[in-house]
């Protein structure tokens, strides 16, 4: 049985939040959803990518 590894595997990076002052390390979620919450398109990019750049491939 051959091991399954995701997609995405390796691509965890370290990134900062400058709203709380911390650094962690893996992955974000960029999420287009409707005004009531139900998503629409999603992403997962790794931690240093700008969420600018990463919400126009969602959009």
């Amino acid at each position: 049985m051959e091991s399954a590894t995701p997609d995405f595997a390796g691509n965890a990076t370290p990134g900062w939040c400058a709203a709380r002052e911390m650094r962690y390390f893996g992955y974000k979620l960029v999420m287009l959803s409707t005004w009531n919450g139900i998503p629409i398109a999603y992403d997962i990019v790794p931690a240093n990518t700008d969420e600018r750049i990463a919400a126009k491939g969602v959009i």
